[in-house]
């Protein structure tokens, strides 16, 4: 098995090919338009806190079993809700809807991962 750093780097390598390849004129256009310097450094934050959660996700195949690592992993709606509601408040708005999807999500990967073990 390939070390969680050359698999997270061949899986973020090809999904920065394919928005290069595919997304790259429009992206480009609007950045010109806006010239937004906030909206680029908001923009490459993101792409690091993505490979830094990819990396760790294969670290955590590496090191311990899927049936603990699917949990943890199955936690980011969770995260993207609680961050959205702090840092988007007035662009974002969370319903108890929007919660119990999450949870059920959450709970259904748990259920999946554990009834495997």
């Amino acid at each position: 098995m390939a070390s969680p750093l050359v698999t997270s780097a061949f899986s973020l390598v090809f999904g920065v090919l394919f928005l290069y390849l595919f997304l790259f004129p429009t992206l480009n256009r609007q950045i010109r338009q806006r010239n937004s310097r906030r909206g680029i450094i908001l923009f490459m934050g993101s792409g690091v806190a993505a490979g830094v959660g990819v990396t760790s996700m294969y670290a955590g195949l590496k090191w311990a079993p899927v049936v603990v690592v699917s949990p943890v992993t199955a936690i980011n709606p969770l995260f993207a809700i609680g961050l959205s509601y702090f840092f988007l408040k007035h662009m974002e708005r969370i319903t108890w809807r929007i919660l119990l999807g999450a949870l059920l999500v959450v709970g259904g990967v748990v259920l999946i991962t554990l009834s495997q073990v």
